[in-house]
């Protein structure tokens, strides 16, 4: 007996003597289960040479960051390998005290720090004018003139973890793999690190970031098997306590992928390391953003361009690492700190809702957005406001379940009725199971992108008699034809945090099922998701 596997025939008609467009959503086996905590967000260690983490108790940060959670936190990049552990003997004895405190029992307090204004204005200035400061020096003097060594305190490693415990958040801080004797890794500062965090905190280690960039960035070369000789060190280091049994080792976040070096570099490290990690690392960026425009944010061949780069990372891990997750440790649309005005503006969501879809579809686990604060690809603005990204992953997190759906579509003419079969153009779809707390189970979500300025009209003729109403988030600029507003529209109606600091509620547009059948129109440049209530799909009754 033949399984019926297409829950919705949908036609799209950008006029009256446009083609349509089949598409096809197989409900009967999830084509991958993503990691549920994905998508995640990173941090860089400007955090620190920023001083960003004495204000992580902030009323106002805090809801921010609980609004993503669960989540992991990546803290590393480049200046990761520029860090230093300092600790005191007062940090020991501190570091006794907590240590004891958890072993009794007592439980964490999250205390909230209500903001100075004038003072918090006043580092900001500070703190924006610094980072622009080292963005202009390493334009003028080249990136290895300007990384310097970077000092964490124990206070600061305290901050972080706890704020990690506040929200929710699963931490993975990247160890400094420069730390070198010779051809070898000195863990010496590592094990300080570790020494004094046992029994405190629970955290996941990545060692090192991008080591096969080392010559662009410190005119230091490693080889693969170097870097896969210090994370068997890290393995045995920390299997010689118990409290880190849970914890995962990522690594080796590999850069440049897409190119044979890179492919080079992590089948090396993988046959020399696979057994010493949890995930595999690399990472991903579209666009260089000193020279990014508008026009290749909607660009379909730039989006398309991870599709190789994925399949590279996979065949690779087949091959080497069988059943070791793949990570996308670090991704956003433009590396060198994103493109000015517009990776954290809403024009950016045609890339980052694209990704996540494509990730999934093609087998990816975690995908962790660089970045969540700081930059110009950032969630959240340096004032703590969120940014057009922030509110797109929210609602992605929201309603977004770990099983993945296989979606096909067919272009089919007017006039003869042939179709065939089309991939990655410019109306693109994805289908999840909707997240179990939500939604019961068998519904379904679907997420789409418009990348041309013209409306399309969807149309959907149900396979099933009984579905409950769809409900439409529909999501443009908040400024009307500009991509590049840095406030984003949820079905008409600008998204901000309440008066009160909280967040407003994310209502759905309602749509009767007949519409479905119909027709309804997905404006031009817009994205959103489309949530399937009580769907039943058998795909999402599986565990």
């Amino acid at each position: 007996m033949l399984k019926c596997i297409a829950l919705w025939f949908l036609s799209l008609a950008w006029n009256s003597s446009a083609s349509k467009i089949r598409f096809f959503i197989d409900t009967s086996v999830p084509v991958h289960v993503v990691n549920p905590l994905s998508p995640s967000v990173a941090m860089g260690l400007g955090i620190f040479e920023y001083r960003w983490v004495d204000y992580f108790r902030d009323e106002k940060f805090l809801t921010l960051a609980r609004g993503l959670g669960p989540s992991y936190l990546r803290v590393g990049g480049t200046k990761a390998d520029f860090i230093t552990f300092y600790q005191n003997d007062e940090d020991r004895v501190s570091s006794y005290i907590k240590q004891r405190s958890l072993v009794e029992g007592s439980e964490h307090q999250c205390q909230q720090q209500l903001r100075d204004e004038e003072v918090f204005q006043a580092h900001r200035k500070w703190a924006d004018a610094q980072q622009l400061l080292f963005k202009e020096e390493k334009r003028k003097f080249g990136i290895r003139q300007v990384l310097k060594p970077l000092k964490m305190t124990a206070a600061d490693w305290d901050k972080l973890n706890e704020f990690c415990q506040c929200v929710g958040w699963k931490l993975v801080f990247g160890l400094n793999l420069l730390k070198r004797d010779g051809e070898v890794w000195n863990s010496t500062n590592a094990e300080q690190l570790l020494q004094y965090t046992e029994y405190k905190y629970n955290v996941n280690w990545e060692l090192g970031n991008e080591p096969d960039s080392y010559f662009h960035k410190t005119g230091i070369s490693l080889s693969a098997e170097q870097v896969g000789d210090a994370f068997l060190r890290l393995k045995d280091i920390l299997q010689k306590s118990g409290w880190w049994n849970s914890s995962m080792i990522l690594g080796p976040d590999a850069n440049r992928i897409g190119t044979r070096s890179a492919g080079q570099f992590l089948k090396n490290f993988l046959e020399t390391a696979a057994s010493t990690i949890t995930g595999v690392t690399f990472h991903q960026y579209y666009l260089n953003g000193k020279t990014a425009t508008p026009e290749e944010f909607l660009n379909k061949t730039v989006l398309n361009s991870i599709i190789p780069k994925l399949e590279q990372v996979r065949k690779i891990v087949q091959r080497t690492a069988h059943g070791r997750p793949l990570w996308l440790g670090e991704t956003a649309s433009a590396f060198g700190g994103g493109a000015p005005g517009m990776s954290n503006s809403f024009i950016d969501g045609f890339t980052w809702l694209d990704k996540l879809g494509m990730a999934s579809k093609m087998g990816v686990d975690m995908v962790i957005r660089q970045s969540f604060i700081q930059s110009n690809y950032d969630l959240v603005d340096s004032n703590f406001d969120p940014l057009p990204d922030y509110w797109l992953t929210l609602i992605y997190k929201r309603l977004v379940g770990p099983q993945v759906l296989n979606v096909t579509l067919q272009k089919c003419l007017q006039k003869t009725g042939s179709c065939r079969s089309v991939t990655h153009g410019h109306f693109r779809m994805y289908a999840h199971c909707t997240k179990s707390t939500v939604y019961p189970g068998g519904s379904v979500v679907i997420y789409f992108i418009n990348l041309k300025p013209k409306p399309v009209k969807v149309t959907m003729k149900p396979l099933r008699s009984k579905v409950a109403k769809p409900e439409l988030f529909l999501l443009e600029p908040g400024v009307p034809g500009n991509l590049t507003s840095n406030e984003v529209r949820l079905n008409g109606k600008l998204l901000r945090l309440t008066s009160a600091g909280t967040f407003p509620p994310l209502q759905p547009t309602y749509l009767h099922p007949r519409a479905l059948t119909k027709g309804f129109r997905i404006p031009g440049h817009s994205f959103g998701f489309l949530a399937l209530n009580k769907f039943r799909a058998n795909a999402c009754f599986q565990e």
